[in-house]
This record gives C-alpha cells, structure tokens and sequence, in this order.
C-alpha cells in the first residue's frame, strides 16, 4: 500500500460548484440534465470544511453545473472566508444585465483586495454561448480592465477547441467596431495572447465533452489534447492533481449539493460538506485505500488510456468523450467493476 506520505500537504486544487442554475442552457453542456436548482450555502459545518479545505490548497476554483452569478452570496462568502493571499479563479457567461454585472465584478474586487489575494475571472467566449446569451459584455469587461487596471484582478477567456478561428475573428470584429488596436498571438494549440494597449488577455481553449453528441467534430482527438495540457501545465498529465510541486496535491470538486468528489474522478463521494467533517487527511486516506484512485493520482494518463483501450468497448467511449476530465465517469457507467480492477492492478514499473 502507498504512503499516505507521497501526497503533498498544500498543493490542491478544488473547485467549488456552488449553484447548478444557469440561464444559458448551450447545446453541448454536460450539467443539462443535472439541474435540481440546488444552491450551496455557506454557513455553519460548511463554513467550517470550506475554510479548512481550501487553507491547504494552491488553486481555488468557483464555478458551477451553472453559472456562479446565480448564488453570488456563495461566491462573496467564499472569497471572504478563505484566507488571505489566495488565487481564485470564476467561470462565468455573466448573462445578467451589465449593471449587475457591473456590481458582481467591483464587490469581488473589493474583497480580493482587502484580502491580498487574487481572483482571475474566466469569461466563456464561444459561438454557442454567444448564440443563447442575452446581455453580452465582452467589450464592457475589455474596457473596464484597460481603464481601470484592477491590481487584484485578471480576466482571461474560456472557449472550446472547434471554435477558435470564429472567436479570434469575433474578438477582431468587436475591437475593430471599438477603434481599439490589437494583436491576436497563438501562445500554443489551445492558448492564445490577445494584445491590447500592452494590456495581455489570454483566450484558452478546451474540448467538448462527447463532441459526436452534437454533430460536432473535435480538432484534437484525446491524445493530442492531452499533448497540449502537459505543455499547459509543464508537466505529465494526470487525473487528481493539476499544480504542479514536489509532490501530487489532490484536486476536489464540490457540487451544489455539498458532496465532495475528486475533480475529473467523479465516481465516488468522498463525504458531504452539508453534514460532516470533510478534511484532506480524509481525503489522502481515501486515495490510500483505492489502488484505482492512486494510480489514477500517479500515472500520466496517456498511459492510463494505453491500458484501458486493450478493453474494446472502453476504447470506443474513450474516444466518444474526448474530454480527460470526463472519460473515467463514464467509463464507470459502462462497467465500473472491470474500470477499478483494470486501473487498479496498473503497474508504475509497466508503463
């Protein structure tokens, strides 16, 4: 059995989901059929695990199975009571009216500042959002951050793989119509470095989860886009742990409803926030315990995929999902014994 000793101690990531409400409703989202309009609110026993669980963690993420605009007391509680001289991160389409929006993105960069820590909001630009959204600030958010130079905060774009050439003609189109001069510079595959005033604002590109679902032909199959993750994050890809450091960390989601899971091993409920002590010596001890869970941790995951597409059912929907992050839930709906005896009995020394 591994040493519990092998994981880092501060090195995690978590992302807090904290609402599955969303007024968007895109054609390839995966939370679609998720949505309870469950909301997660931070108060007693969760105030407690929150602020314990994210003191030890490098990275914290605030998103949603919907848009976090939708339970923006969760997302002021969060920055408040997560220590100081943190870095966040939002993902937002900000579909609300841009006076609201206006007032979301000035209470965040109040308490960031008053905190000494830093929150990198994550705009979603992609010909889908585009298409369903009915208050678009991509322009407002350009020119508030050229005018006012938050010091405390950073807004970069999330888009998907399919549509970078129509967001790098829309971002030209708009800042042409404003007079604003640019330049568009592809970093990498799935990066990109929009130039504004000397002013840099990064465009980055994910894939679709089962693209196929929806018509849509992804341009990176799997092992390509995990090639462009390693060069992203400058180390081997492994699911469980993002940043990289001296030892793994390990990488949590929590859904609106409390329950916490590991972030793109989404099989198994660690424990619910809303109604006991969830804590990292938990959480390693879980990982200890599931030889699956550990290597899954360890393993780069191209050589994951490399055991399991031996199983020619498993390598059909590896290649359905074409997303890293998704490919082991589903994989578990398969069959889920076979998946955890297969990643289970994976050997360091074999691959």
């Amino acid at each position: 059995m591994k040493s519990k000793n092998i994981f880092s101690q501060d090195n995690h990531l978590i992302y807090i989901l904290v609402t599955d409400i969303c007024n968007v409703n895109c054609d390839f989202c995966m939370c679609n059929n998720k949505r309870k309009r469950d909301n997660l609110i931070v108060r007693g026993i969760v105030k407690d695990n929150l602020q314990e669980l994210t003191s030890k963690c490098k990275l914290i993420g605030i998103s949603g199975q919907g848009d976090p605009i939708f339970n923006q007391n969760a997302v002021f509680d969060i920055l408040k009571i997560c220590g100081r001289n943190k870095q966040f991160e939002l993902i937002t389409s900000g579909n609300i009216p841009q006076k609201k929006f206006m007032i979301f993105i000035k209470n965040m960069e109040e308490i960031v500042k008053n905190n000494g820590s830093f929150l990198r909001l994550r705009f979603s630009l992609d010909r889908h959002h585009l298409s369903k959204i009915t208050h678009n600030h991509f322009l407002w958010l350009i020119n508030y951050f050229l005018k006012e130079e938050p010091s405390h905060l950073e807004l970069m774009f999330r888009s998907i793989t399919t549509d970078k050439d129509f967001v790098e003609k829309y971002v030209s189109k708009e800042l042409e119509k404003a007079n604003l001069s640019f330049k568009l510079e592809n970093l990498n595959a799935i990066k990109t470095k929009l130039i504004i005033n000397n002013k840099s604002f990064f465009i980055c590109y994910q894939s679709i989860v089962n693209p196929t679902n929806y018509g849509i032909k992804d341009k990176y199959d799997i092992g390509t886009y995990v090639d462009c993750l390693e060069k992203k994050y400058r180390k081997d890809f492994t699911l469980g742990y993002i940043c990289a450091g001296e030892k793994p960390g390990l990488d949590i989601t929590i859904n609106p409803n409390g329950d916490v899971l590991f972030y793109g091993i989404e099989t198994e409920v660690i424990g619910n926030i809303n109604r006991e002590r969830v804590s990292y010596e938990r959480i390693t001890q879980f990982v200890t315990n599931s030889p699956a869970h550990t290597n899954l941790v360890l393993i780069p995951f191209k050589k994951i995929l490399s055991k399991l597409r031996k199983d020619v059912e498993f390598s059909k929907s590896i290649d359905r999902t074409n997303n890293p992050y998704w490919i082991i839930r589903n994989l578990s709906v398969i069959n889920k014994k076979k998946l955890y005896s297969i990643l289970g009995n994976i050997k360091e020394s074999e691959t």
